[in-house]
């Protein structure tokens, strides 16, 4: 599996972080973060730049594409957490959890105090000081 992630959102950092330190070894995963200049499309089933900044994805072993919530709850299962995703997909919480999802990931440029547009054409990286 690969999980593609953005290495410059800190709660995204953490979270792969944690998961990093939690994964089962058996399950092999491989974590792209997106945010280092070396991304290309061609290597991961040709989803831009922009797409993998704009949402999460994950690509499965059978090669499958999952985006948004879908995304992390396939990382969540390939780590062990398949109990979470399960609870995320319960028909009084999936609703809601989708939702909470897509409105953090509109939003969390503005919550790292960044925009958009700075984050694609500056891929997030933190301006030289001078």
């Amino acid at each position: 599996m690969q999980i593609l992630y953005d290495g410059e959102c800190p709660v995204c950092k953490a979270e792969i972080g944690f998961l990093k330190w939690w994964a089962r070894k058996e399950d092999p995963i491989n974590y792209v973060d997106i945010s280092k200049g070396e991304y290309r499309p061609e290597d991961h089933m040709g989803i831009t730049f922009e797409e993998a900044m704009g949402n999460m994805h994950a690509i499965g072993p059978d090669k499958k594409i999952y985006t948004k919530l879908d995304g992390i709850r396939e990382m969540y299962r390939a780590t062990g957490f398949g109990w979470f995703a399960d609870f995320t997909e319960l028909p009084g919480i999936k609703p809601f959890a989708d939702k909470s999802y897509d409105a953090f990931a509109r939003n969390r440029f503005k919550l790292q105090g960044k925009t958009y547009e700075e984050c694609v054409n500056g891929r997030c990286k933190i301006p030289d000081k001078k």
